[in-house]
């Protein structure tokens, strides 16, 4: 097949009906791949206790009816932004396409809403997801809690906390909890785990005036946890 006609097949190949478009769903066209995508992933792949959300970008610098946004810490800086729920060996469980600012569940904030439709196939599992700052608010961690699995964010609350380097800090409210660790930098984590304490933990290594190595679990486990989303960054 020559490359002419290889893109005319290409600019012709619809996956809808644009007459049954109605204009409310944004991903109208490719709407009918997405679902088989989404359902082949879930059935196929098992995931191990630990999940980890994030965002990535596709690349795009083209014309789109919904938002192209841009992330300069990003490999890709301009593009759709990608919502995905993955499993530790990088495998993707789920996810949801950014379609712009009214992209979210009514009365509910947008970091919730993102969280509520990934995790929705393994709540009440027992499967605690991972995540960064964007998710941070003590509802969602209450809420992922209720639904009987797990997870941790950033609170603000612990900001004004000082502590040495080394030191660890913790404060729990029901079953959630605060913990506030000095590294380099402050590190905040919010929790729902049983055993994520103020404990810190060995990790085989040595300081330069020998003191053993030293960190929270909740931070051990995040970063082993995050390595199925850095994964997939690699060429």
């Amino acid at each position: 097949m020559s490359c002419d006609r290889f893109l005319l097949i290409l600019k012709c190949w619809h996956f809808a009906n644009n007459l049954e478009d109605s204009g409310e769903d944004k991903l109208f066209k490719i709407r009918t791949i997405l679902r088989p995508l989404v359902n082949s992933f879930q059935e196929y792949i098992i995931p191990g206790k630990n999940l980890i959300i994030d965002e990535s970008m596709i690349h795009w610098r083209g014309v789109l009816d919904f938002a192209s946004i841009h992330i300069k810490n990003k490999k890709h800086k301009y593009g759709v932004k990608l919502y995905k729920l993955c499993c530790v060996s990088g495998y993707i469980l789920n996810f949801k396409i950014y379609t712009g600012k009214g992209d979210s569940s009514c009365g509910v904030g947008h970091a919730e809403a993102v969280i509520n439709i990934l995790m929705n196939p393994y709540f009440g599992i027992g499967r605690p997801p991972f995540c960064d700052n964007f998710y941070t608010t003590l509802n969602v961690a209450e809420n992922i809690l209720k639904n009987k699995t797990n997870r941790r964010c950033y609170p603000k609350s612990m900001n004004s906390k000082k502590l040495k380097k080394g030191e660890v800090y913790a404060l729990q409210k029901g079953n959630v909890k605060v913990i506030k660790w000095m590294d380099k930098r402050p590190v905040s984590m919010l929790s729902t785990c049983s055993n994520h304490n103020a404990t810190l933990i060995e990790i085989g290594k040595t300081q330069r005036n020998g003191d053993a190595v030293k960190k929270p679990l909740c931070v051990l486990d995040y970063n082993n946890t995050k390595k199925g989303v850095d994964f997939r960054l690699v060429k």
